[in-house]
């Protein structure tokens, strides 16, 4: 006569169709498959949320870390009585997690684009975040000359501070990125900010209009729950018109790439004034010089000053 196999209520449910297999509903501890692993997954349960409490989301995602002789029985059963098991446990347990989290946090889950992930390693029994980046997009305007895009840091000291560069660690006092990226970093609570910007000008140039796309990536957010319109206004009362931030907006992960995408075919416009010292220019020796950079350059010149 064959033998039950002891499972419990959560393995005996999954179970779509028993084939050969004869079932004994016991205690999840005396669970022949799970071995009472997810009744005691509230435990874990618990110190997510308490873990969860300190930052500031509003979509999550459970994943987990299966033992795997827990895996392997669940194999076993499949081959050796023919039974159909579904949902199998690892997607078991996540949709359980993810249902009592959204149910403790009243937040909503997302596969695609969770806040932060909570990470159930079961053979460890820990819990840990990964907390997703905060993208912020927008537009900005520089209004003063000698100001690098990217943070420059001093080539002697590498950002020590020495007689070089007066003990300040950069090589210019000031950067686009240290301006904008800063007063996000300190709202947001992150521990790195990444700045994205389509295309750069020149160290000495302006960048004026409707001004340069930028996106700030912050790692690690602890504050999501921002006022865009408020953060705009004090990150240009901080830049003291050397620079000038609009049209702040959340972004997505995929912004930055599709921002890269759209710098590669955007056009660009370059203004210049060539001055001549040897013999004044005319007209001719301009479109001479037009002619021979078309093979090099989309070039095109409807204004021409003569100094």
């Amino acid at each position: 006569m064959q033998s039950k196999i002891p499972l419990c209520k959560h393995c005996v449910n999954r179970i779509r169709s028993r084939g050969l297999l004869k079932v004994e509903v016991v205690e999840p501890p005396a669970c022949f498959i799970c071995m009472g692993i997810i009744d005691k997954l509230y435990e874990l349960i618990d110190e997510a949320v308490s873990k969860l409490s300190e930052i500031e989301y509003s979509k999550l995602k459970a994943a987990t870390r299966i033992p795997s002789n827990i895996v392997e029985r669940e194999d076993t059963i499949r081959s050796l009585y023919n039974a159909e098991i579904y949902p199998p446990i690892k997607m078991y347990v996540n949709k359980l997690l993810d249902k009592e989290l959204s149910t403790r946090t009243n937040c909503s889950i997302s596969s695609t684009a969770p806040d932060i992930i909570v990470l159930f390693d079961l053979p460890l029994w820990t819990v840990t975040l990964q907390v997703n980046p905060l993208f912020i997009s927008g537009r900005y305007l520089k209004l003063a000359r000698n100001i690098s895009q990217a943070t420059w840091y001093c080539k002697r000291c590498k950002g020590e501070g020495c007689s070089r560069c007066n003990w300040t660690g950069y090589t210019y006092p000031y950067s686009i990125e240290m301006l904008i990226s800063q007063p996000i970093l300190e709202l947001t609570g992150g521990i790195r900010a990444v700045f994205h910007a389509s295309g750069r000008e020149d160290v000495d140039a302006l960048t004026l209009g409707a001004g340069r796309p930028f996106i700030v990536e912050v790692l690690q957010p602890r504050r999501r729950r921002i006022n865009l319109r408020e953060l705009e206004a004090e990150i240009n009362k901080r830049a003291e018109g050397l620079v000038e931030v609009r049209n702040l907006s959340f972004a997505l992960s995929s912004s930055v790439r599709l921002m890269k995408q759209a710098e590669a075919k955007a056009p660009k416009t370059y203004r210049v004034i060539v001055r001549s010292e040897d013999k004044p220019l005319t007209e001719e020796d301009v479109r001479r010089a037009e002619a021979e950079l078309s093979d090099k350059l989309c070039f095109s010149s409807s204004h021409i000053f003569f100094c």
